[in-house]
Formats: C-alpha cells, sequence, structure tokens
C-alpha cells in the first residue's frame, strides 16, 4: 500500500520538529554541565589576552628538528598565528578558513601555524593538507598559560611592536575571515618578503 505524498510530507515536518528540539534540549543541558563542572571544579575558562596586551617569545621546535623562537621584532610587520592540535576536528574544520585567510592576506603579514604536538605528528598531518604556511611545533611549556590558552583552534594576530591586535577562538566564520583582513590591511605598509619563513 502506497503511502499518500501528503503524508509522507507532514511526517518529515514532524520529524525535522522534533530533531530541532532535540538540538535545543541539548544545547541547554551542554550549558548546563558546563556550568555544573565550573561549580564543582571551580574551573574557568580564562578570558583571552587582550588587545595591547605584550605577546611573549614562544620557543618552538622547526619541523627539521631545530629549536628556534618566535619573536615580534619587524616593527612594521603584523604576525598572524594559527594555533592548532592535530587531533582536533574544530581544528581540521578550520583549515580552509586559515588557508583563505592565507591566499586574501597574499603576503600582507607573516603568517605562522603553531602545532601542539610534536614534530613527527605535525609533520605528517601537514603533509597531508598540504598547508601553504610556515608550520612549527610548540616547544614551550609556559605559552598556554602567557597566551591564555584554553582550547583550540585559536587564532593570533599581533603588531611588529609585539601587541596583541586580536584573539578569534574556536573555528572563524566569514565575519571573523573578514575582520582579521581588515586589521591586516590597514595602514599596511608593503607586502613582506617570506623568504626566511620557508619551510625546511
Amino acid at each position: 500500500m502506497k503511502i499518500p505524498a501528503k503524508w509522507v510530507n507532514i511526517l518529515g515536518i514532524v520529524v525535522i520538529m522534533l530533531l530541532a528540539m532535540d538540538v535545543v534540549v541539548l544545547s541547554l543541558k551542554n550549558r548546563d554541565l558546563k556550568n555544573n563542572i565550573r561549580e564543582i571544579t571551580g574551573f574557568e575558562p580564562p578570558e583571552p589576552l587582550e588587545s595591547g596586551t605584550l605577546a611573549e617569545k614562544i620557543s618552538v621546535t622547526l619541523l627539521d628538528g631545530r629549536n628556534d623562537s618566535i619573536s615580534y621584532d619587524e616593527v612594521y610587520a603584523k604576525y598572524l598565528l594559527f594555533v592548532f592540535s592535530t587531533t582536533c576536528p574544530h581544528c581540521e574544520a578550520n583549515i580552509p578558513r586559515w588557508k583563505s585567510l592565507n591566499e586574501k592576506l597574499d603576503g600582507r603579514c607573516f603568517i605562522i601555524a603553531i602545532s601542539i604536538h610534536d614534530v613527527e605528528r605535525t609533520v605528517d598531518y601537514v603533509t597531508k593538507r598540504e598547508f601553504p604556511f610556515y608550520t612549527v611545533s610548540l616547544n614551550d611549556s609556559a605559552f598556554y598559560q602567557r597566551y591564555k590558552i584554553s582550547g583550540v583552534p585559536v587564532t593570533i594576530l599581533v603588531a611588529g611592536d609585539a601587541t596583541v591586535e586580536g584573539v578569534w577562538r574556536g573555528e572563524l566564520n566569514d565575519e571573523q575571515v573578514g575582520d582579521i583582513v581588515s586589521r591586516v590591511t590597514d595602514n599596511a605598509t608593503a607586502s613582506l618578503n617570506h623568504q626566511e619563513f620557508r619551510q625546511h
């Protein structure tokens, strides 16, 4: 017996409404769970670095195994940091946005991807995903505290005078990508030479 199309449509609408209600209920439960965890543990995720905060030097390992550091010593430059994990699905989802930023900015700032994992895992990860930006592995236990990192992905814009201009937590949206491009290109004096920032 064939079910009339009208009933199929009604059934589909009911299922969609139930799923939408389920999403709302789960979101509310998730919020309550976070609040309960916060109350029980006393853990409060740190607020991101404020604009104007001094961004300290970061100890890193280059993908060829050599130790190095990221310091902000090009006075007229800007630095865009992509902090990621090789096991984070949100980082994976954010890669197209970071690639889009890399393309739109086209050499107007130094772009550095910072993996929180070791060199071997990082090399495998970035090779498979064809990272177009300079990538390093974090080698700095104080980084999370100094940069107030409680999760990844994080996108950080730093001026050449080592002051933070903006911090974006989580997956970027179109508006945030536009904001970053605007902040980098405003008063940009010249395109940067990335010769020193090539992969080894």
